[in-house]
């Protein structure tokens, strides 16, 4: 225990952190030398283990996990039972096999494998096995420590437990197991010298640890890239990096010597010290820490010192994380110990304010009696045997094989199995680390507890304790029944003064229909498992949720989901939860009856009209996502009934739309009865609603998400429920697909009719859009074909499976649970043109394809595909039987080679089958013109529509490709009209636009080129580059649409001259800022006094930030992308002829005249006093310019506060305050260049608003890839294109078109903050670097006097 040293002389220095008290000194890290190990990383280690995955690639699927809970699914327990103990487990993929096997064969691998098997020249073996075997001396306490300190103590660190939650791994349902597995590493790498040499096991479970760090973060950062708020790497830092890494060493030894075995009555010798962090310096070596933190024992100490001031803070995480330990390890094998023992221990070795904040009970005096006996033990222990050579060599080589015996051996360890550290707890969405409650059986006795006792009670005293002992366990286990049922309801919490007991309860007959009702809930499918007048009552086992609940859901957002749920339960079972109790209740058979009430429409004079959706889906397909994606929602759904008010197009009405996340395990199947499908009594504390349309999910990367859906869809068509069928994850490379989805939805069509369906990802969320668009058309189109019915249906009393479209229902009272989604939405449904009657099965035809009934229980999923595999698309799918269309084949994948012309093209004009294609069209559109004429690429594309107007494919399948070519040659002609410039271009361009209007399926697009033409007109891109000023083009007599194109009557109805006519507002929107950019420039006719010193400093903060925002949003919205790549291109004659390089220009001045601009009002005033003041007026704006997203400004004005005059203003700088200047430091590294401007790269691929991007890096990174790499690979007559470099150029230039495609709004429009403008333009700044500094001299003397010409570089140096 920590006792307070009354004797203790304390200092200034002194610091006391939770409960351990020592000096700081200057040798201890501070915060701001901390700060830069947070965004540092094992770079190597992810490179390699990047490597191996391509070498062999993971095993591609979901895990079981979302509730967090001990307590398996009933579904997972049949299979449990029904699979033979001996039955062959698939073995996970060992990296370190892997690694060993191609090191020789790849230089990468190699280049690590010599980097981690190179021994450094201070490690002393011997040293190495004495310090192995101070593990031992003092194991018992050693584990001690570890488990409830360096473990459970170190989830105070509030940062590291962010990544510890993400992975599940500390959930109470598998934290046990992975106690276990970071203990086999410990002891693997103390059990022999051997074992930690190279080649040992310790040293291969070691470098196993490194890569699963690796791919940890990966997937973290992966997720992050997704969905910015999932993880805050500018308050966390990067997951698992050089820091975390550092302290887990340090809680893994100088934790353990200088506060654990202290706190237990043991100090080791000084050369023990010595050996033992000698060990953990090496085993960081070769886990990729970084070096020189560990050389003496002094230096260990003190970075366990400054974490423990700095790090430990714990959060509402660390809480949930603590508890979690406790409860997986309460009443388990080998120690069989009680949780207030437990928690007993971690007050002992942690102290009580670390543990009162890590939410921990307080135990009563008993378990404190027990915790000194064993510190007693353990004292008595390894103070004897320590001093008796024999018998200390005798004890460590007995504990190294029981050690490894209980933990990795015995039945309730790891079971024989050691880990190979595989990654098994793949962070997700969905997974975030809750409080649980374990629901494994727990002992009733502690022989450690009894073994403390004894030795804490001495003589004639030990019979009688024992007798009292079980004495007070007995008493409690008569009223063992009552306090098991009082702590399922919300009772008093963690019982105080009594050691609990193993809670055995008698089950009644109830109790065991009850689990079995639930466990037949579970099974898919369940065939005539209810009927359709089953009553809402709730059945279900303690500590399970409720059916319907999403804690029977492993969906994402399922977290923020349970305590929604948990208060609407609470306040509907207010009125029934003081009924009288049956037997079955209190048992926890049953709950008490509850009172389900039916979803309310708003209260309005004119009840909407309802559409009930239900999504359905095994575990983990995207539900929440879908529903999402579908409704433009901010985030994720909170509930699993959505609802949104969503206008129609081509109709008069506002439907309240509802989706309804439904669990395919909770759908049931009844062929006996009319209606087949059976839903859910119940969704969320709710009564389920009729249910109007289905939207059925799967998975392409889990097979096991489409097991039971045949069944399922075969009994929706057979109700004529309109059902779409959609694929998720369709962005997902073939090789890791284990689902083909053309292959699945031909087998659907065959068997189930024509049933639509589609492809969507997260990257393309237009595709959920489109479906759940044709799923209303569909809906609303059946209430209108039959109106009759539709009116019955409304009227009658609620049914199944029989869909009654849209029916409005009467005023009722609005239901305070479901309000937060019922805002206006607009749906983009036309009922005009939607043509669903023949692809729904709601609609009875002749001709449709019938299912057989012997059929309906069949699955379609073993039947063969004449088709080949699909292409990922967000389109929905054409009918099975459909001829492959020239153009619609996948996109071909460019080789490293390099690739021709045509293929380039053949990419430009395929349908997108990934996130690359996405952006391809804009990357080849702005940098063809290296290595192609305009007039060559349009007559490209022209053959190509000639020659697939000659495809005998079907006309529909024909005409949708030939709609995107000229979609692309739209977009390429509005968005660069130079290019069509030359006579013979333009009029080539108008002869195709004019043949394209005689058909009226082309007559749109045609109008579109036409108005795009009129606009055209010479500029900077005419005769840039290859160009069509010597082109051959002549016009092709031969082509003549009258007698090739078929003229589709589509849109008869349409009167091409009533079409909207579109202006290119891009283009016109750049040329107006350039307009306004042109009056941006310095007018350097004010001289800089105290005036307008006085006068920026008055002004706020922020609105100093919006204004520079606002002109670097007009100077950066006047750069077309391929003004910077000419710039960084073209010789200094050729710029002179690009008169819109000047914008360019522009933009680089301003940033030089921000950064003059801050130096010189920093340096104006003499007293330091002011300088200060003008100092952190400038950061606190660059925080503002941070907050704006406006790394331009940010940069320049880092670039001035950096600069050698203002940098070396020690004096000036003491005077700001700390918060101001911890704040700055996070913004320098933000924008600081190491890694490649790593901080800042993230921060910009992350930035999902407005932003300006940092001009200066983005121009160096188009310079380095124009430079550093050829046009052609080969001779440039001959040779192909090397595309690899236009794709690095093109990253640059689609991320600068995005940001310009997102404007900045609330900035003052375009006049802006004239007083601000003029302060930054309008006044005579100094802007040679040596005035600036003999100005800086002149302010803050050097303390040498060393004003001499080299004073400047000594202080540049001296940074």
């Amino acid at each position: 225990m920590a006792w307070p040293n009354p004797f203790r002389r304390k200092t200034a220095n002194t610091r006391d952190c939770w409960g351990y008290t020592f000096e700081l000194t200057d040798k201890h890290l501070t915060p701001e030398q901390c700060e830069p190990l947070k965004h540092s990383y094992d770079v190597l280690a992810e490179k390699v283990l990047d490597r191996l995955n391509e070498i062999s690639p993971p095993q591609s699927k979901q895990l079981p996990r979302g509730n967090s809970q001990c307590a398996t699914t009933a579904k997972n327990d049949t299979y449990k039972k029904d699979a033979p103990e001996d039955a062959p487990k698939g073995s996970p993929r060992d990296l370190y096999a892997i690694l060993k096997e191609h090191e020789n064969s790849d230089e990468l691998l190699h280049r690590f494998w010599d980097d981690v098997n190179t021994v450094p020249s201070w490690v002393d073996w011997e040293q190495i096995q004495r310090g192995q075997d101070v593990f031992y001396r003092y194991g018992g306490a050693m584990l001690t420590g570890l488990a409830y300190q360096s473990l459970l103590g170190g989830m105070g660190a509030a940062r590291v437990v962010e990544t510890l939650a993400r992975t599940g791994g500390f959930s109470t349902k598998v934290a046990r197991g992975r106690l276990f597995e970071t203990t086999q590493h410990i002891l693997q790498c103390t059990k022999s010298l051997e074992s930690m040499q190279p080649g040992g096991d310790g040293f291969a479970s070691t470098i196993r640890v490194r890569l699963l760090h690796a791919a940890v973060r990966q997937r973290i950062m992966k997720l992050r890239a997704g969905r910015p708020a999932y993880y805050d790497v500018e308050a966390w830092g990067i997951p698992i990096n050089d820091l975390d890494n550092l302290a887990t060493i340090t809680t893994f030894s100088a934790s353990l010597i200088w506060m654990s075995l202290p706190r237990q009555g043991i100090f080791v010798r000084k050369q023990e010290t010595i050996d033992y962090i000698a060990l953990w310096r090496y085993i960081g070596y070769v886990i990729g820490c970084p070096d020189g933190h560990f050389e003496t024992p002094g230096q260990a100490r003190r970075m366990m010192e400054a974490l423990l001031l700095y790090e430990i803070d714990p959060s509402p995480t660390s809480k949930i994380m603590a508890n979690n330990i406790i409860k997986s390890l309460e009443g388990q094998p080998p120690g069989y110990t009680s949780a207030d023992f437990l928690v007993a221990s971690a007050r002992w070795l942690n102290g009580n304010d670390l543990c009162d904040a890590l939410g921990l009970s307080r135990p009563s005096t008993y378990y404190w009696t027990l915790i000194i006996g064993q510190c007693l033990f353990f004292c008595v222990f390894c103070y004897t045997y320590r001093a008796i050579p024999y018998l200390d060599k005798r004890k460590i080589e007995t504990l190294k094989s029981v050690f490894y015996e209980i933990i990795v051996h015995s039945k309730f360890g790891l079971k024989g199995q050691e880990s190979t550290f595989s990654f098994k707890y793949v962070p997700e969405y969905s997974t975030i680390t809750e409080m649980g409650e374990c629901e494994e059986e727990k002992a009733s006795f502690s022989h450690v507890e009894s073994r403390n006792l004894k030795a804490f009670v001495i003589g004639r005293f030990e019979r009688q304790a024992n007798a009292q002992y079980y004495a007070a366990g007995a008493g409690r286990n008569k009223h063992i029944l009552n306090a098991n049922n009082s702590s399922h309801s919300g009772g008093a919490g963690p019982r105080r003064g009594s050691r609990p007991t193993l809670l055995k309860a008698s089950v009644s007959s109830a109790a065991i229909a009850g689990a079995a009702n639930e466990h037949a809930r579970q099974a898919r499918p369940l065939v005539k498992s209810r009927s359709q007048s089953s009553s809402l009552l709730e059945l279900k086992r303690p500590g399970r949720p409720a059916k319907g609940a999403a804690g029977g859901d492993d969906e994402t957002a399922q977290q923020e989901r349970s305590s929604a749920s948990a208060n609407a339960s609470n306040s509907a079972n207010n009125s029934s939860s003081n009924a009288v109790q049956d037997d079955d209740e209190v048992a926890g058979a049953i709950d008490a009856l509850r009172h389900f009430r039916p979803f309310h429409n708003p209260e309005l004079s004119q009840p909407l009209p309802e559409i009930n959706i239900a999504i359905v889906g095994s575990s983990s397909v995207g539900k929440s996502t879908f529903v999402q994606c579908a409704l433009e929602l901010p985030a994720l759904p909170e509930s699993q009934a959505t609802e949104r008010r969503i206008s129609i197009v081509g109709d008069d009405r506002i439907y309240l739309v509802r989706l309804l996340e439904v669990p395919l395990n909770e759908v049931d199947i009844d062929d006996d009865n009319d209606d087949p499908i059976n839903w859910p009594d119940t969704i969320e504390d709710k009564m389920m609603p009729h249910v109007d349309g289905v939207v059925a999910l799967y998975d392409i990367q889990d097979k096991s998400s489409v097991e039971d859906l045949p069944e399922t869809l075969s009994a929706i068509t057979k109700t004529s429920i309109p059902t779409v069928l959609i694929a998720n994850k369709s962005d997902t490379p073939p090789a890791e697909r284990e689902i083909d989805p053309s292959s699945f939805e031909q087998a659907a069509k065959r068997n189930l009719g024509s049933v639509p369906t589609f492809q969507v990802s997260d990257s393309n969320p237009e595709g959920h859009k489109r479906g759940l668009v044709t799923l209303l058309n569909a809906i609303v189109q059946v209430s209108q074909t039959s109106p009759e019915e539709h009116q019955r249906s409304s009227s009658a009393h609620r049914r199944r499976a029989h869909t009654n479209a849209v029916r409005s229902l009467s005023p009722r009272i609005p239901s305070a649970g479901h309000s937060r989604a019922n805002s206006e939405h607009t749906g983009f449904v036309d009922l005009k043109h939607a043509r669903v009657d023949s692809k729904f099965p709601a609609h009875d035809q002749g001709d449709r394809l019938k299912v057989p009934d012997d059929q309906m229980g069949s699955s379609f999923l073993l039947e063969e595909s004449g088709s080949e595999p699909a292409t990922t698309s967000s389109r929905s799918s054409f009918s099975g039987d459909q001829d492959r269309v020239p153009g619609s084949s996948p996109s071909s994948i460019l080789a490293e080679s390099g690739a021709t012309f045509d293929e380039l093209v053949d990419r430009l004009l395929d349908q997108p089958t990934s996130k690359a294609d996405l952006k391809y069209t804009d990357i080849f559109l702005a940098l063809y013109r290296n290595f192609a004429a305009p007039g060559k690429l349009l007559e490209a594309i022209v053959q190509r529509f000639d020659t697939l107007e000659q495809n005998a494919s079907p006309m529909i399948a024909k005409s949708a490709s030939q709609l995107r070519y000229l979609h692309v040659l739209q977009k390429w002609v509005s968005g660069y009209p130079g290019d069509f410039a030359f006579p013979k271009t333009k009029r080539r361009l108008q002869t195709f636009a004019t043949k394209l209007s005689d058909s009226r399926i082309f007559a749109a697009a045609s109008r579109e080129i036409g108005l795009a033409i009129d606009i055209i007109a010479a500029d900077d891109d005419t005769e840039w580059a290859c160009n069509d000023k010597d082109s051959t083009l002549l016009d092709d007599p031969e082509f003549n649409f009258d007698s090739t194109l078929s003229g589709s009557t589509l849109y008869d109805e349409v009167t091409i001259d009533n079409l909207p006519k579109l202006a290119n507002q891009q283009l016109l929107y750049v040329e107006q800022a350039q307009r306004v950019a042109s009056g941006l420039h310095p007018i350097p006719r004010n001289p800089l006094t105290k005036i307008e010193w006085r006068t920026l400093m008055e002004r706020p903060d922020d609105l100093i930030a919006r204004e520079l925002t606002r002109m670097d949003w007009i100077m950066f919205s006047s750069i077309r992308p391929r003004d910077l790549v000419r710039h960084v291109s073209l010789s200094k004659e050729q710029k002179n002829s690009c008169r819109n390089l000047a914008h360019v220009n522009r933009m680089i001045e301003h940033f030089n005249q921000l950064a003059s601009w801050v130096a010189n009002y920093v340096l104006l005033r003499d007293k330091p006093k002011h300088r200060a003041l003008m100092l952190e007026k400038f950061m606190r704006v660059a925080r503002k310019l941070r907050e704006l997203n406006n790394y331009n400004a940010l940069g320049a004005i880092i670039a001035g506060v950096k600069s050698t005059a203002v940098h070396r203003l020690a004096q000036t700088r003491e005077l700001l305050p700390p918060n101001v200047g911890k704040d700055w430091l996070k913004l320098e590294i933000l924008m600081a260049p190491s890694r490649s401007h790593f901080a800042y790269r993230l921060a910009w691929e992350n930035s999902s608003t407005e932003r300006i991007p940092y001009l200066p890096l983005h121009r160096r990174d188009l310079a380095t890839a124009e430079e550093g790499n050829k046009t052609f690979i080969g001779d440039e007559k001959d040779g192909r294109i090397n595309w690899k470099k236009f794709e690095i150029m093109g990253d640059v230039i689609v991320s600068l078109q995005r940001a310009q495609g997102m404007p900045y709004k609330n900035l003052g429009g375009l006049a802006g903050n004239k007083e601000i403008k003029e302060l930054v333009l309008d006044v005579k700044l100094m802007k040679d670097e040596e005035e600036l500094y003999e100005r800086s001299v002149a302010c803050e003397p050097p303390g040498n006097a060393a004003a001499g010409s080299t004073a400047k570089f000594k202080e540049f140096f001296r940074r």
